[in-house]
């Protein structure tokens, strides 16, 4: 059994479908089976039965899911412990950032940053928000720039500052029979699918259920489309509805959807937070940078 292994255990665990986690790993069926049927064999105890065409955990199954995750996360935050300090060590510092930024505010932030330490460097991956929050949760990254999330619960050992506001819209295919109506009611959207970048109540989506639940329901299908292409195919193949920032609309609406125009008193914005980890010993560098993205 190995590190791989449990990864694949707990996509199957997760997917309760062979096919389904086996794309998600990319890797064929055959090698997923295969690894579970090894693991199965080296505990001696079946993980998983099957339930028509999906798969669910058998009692040993569930019993071995919480120690597998749990060793699986505490390898990943050592790995992540291990990358941050070697960055540290190399003046670099890590962030997580949501792509609509990539505009104005942070090439500004970062150019400011090279003029205080041109001898060191960001390294920067651009997310959704609930990604993002678990970069910095597991030390992937040492900032996250990100939209909003709840941070008295389930995130309570992070900080976070609001920076600034960004206008957001909502997004539908140009040939939804939706998208040529001067004004959409809320209440209109109670049977239509909507896409959001990973099904939470994180980021924007804590605007779509805002709104729709101020409608009287509940947003019934959430696809997760991971990445803006994801989100873009799912608008316009699929006849989504999403909700992006205004820099998104812009870069892409040419490929082929349009803005939804809803009518709503509820102000279509994006709040953007820095974040990271609240007790974190942060490298001088990182303060550095943290008060550099925090200055007006």
């Amino acid at each position: 059994m190995n590190y791989q292994h449990l990864e694949y255990f707990l996509k199957a665990a997760e997917y309760q479908h062979y096919t389904r986690a086996a794309e998600h790993l990319h890797i064929t069926q055959p090698t997923l089976t295969k690894a579970i049927l090894g693991i199965e064999e080296e505990i001696g105890a079946p993980l998983f039965m099957k339930r028509g065409r999906n798969i669910e955990l058998t009692k040993y199954g569930s019993i071995f899911f919480d120690y597998a995750k749990r060793s699986l996360e505490e390898i990943n935050h050592g790995i992540s412990a291990v990358k941050h300090q070697v960055n540290s060590d190399l003046n670099t510092v890590d962030l997580s950032a949501l792509c609509s930024i990539n505009t104005t505010f942070l090439p500004r932030k970062s150019a400011q940053f090279q003029l205080a330490y041109p001898d060191c460097s960001l390294n920067i991956t651009f997310k959704y928000t609930t990604a993002i929050i678990k970069d910095v949760l597991n030390y992937t990254s040492t900032l996250g720039l990100c939209g909003e999330f709840d941070n008295e619960s389930e995130y309570a050992s992070l900080e976070k500052i609001l920076l600034y506001t960004e206008p957001v819209k909502f997004v539908i295919s140009r040939v939804h029979p939706l998208a040529c109506r001067k004004l959409v009611e809320p209440k209109e959207l109670k049977n239509e699918p909507f896409a959001v970048y990973n099904v939470s109540t994180n980021g924007t989506n804590r605007l779509l259920y805002e709104i729709c639940e101020g409608a009287g329901f509940r947003p019934k299908t959430l696809t997760a489309a991971y990445n803006d292409y994801g989100l873009i195919n799912e608008v316009i193949s699929n006849q989504c509805i999403s909700i992006v920032s205004r820099t998104f609309y812009k870069q892409f609406r040419s490929l082929g959807f349009t803005e939804l125009h809803l009518a709503t008193n509820v102000p279509l914005i994006q709040r953007i937070y820095l974040t990271w980890v609240r007790d974190a010993a942060l490298s001088p560098l990182a303060k550095g940078f943290r008060e550099i993205l925090l200055s007006k």
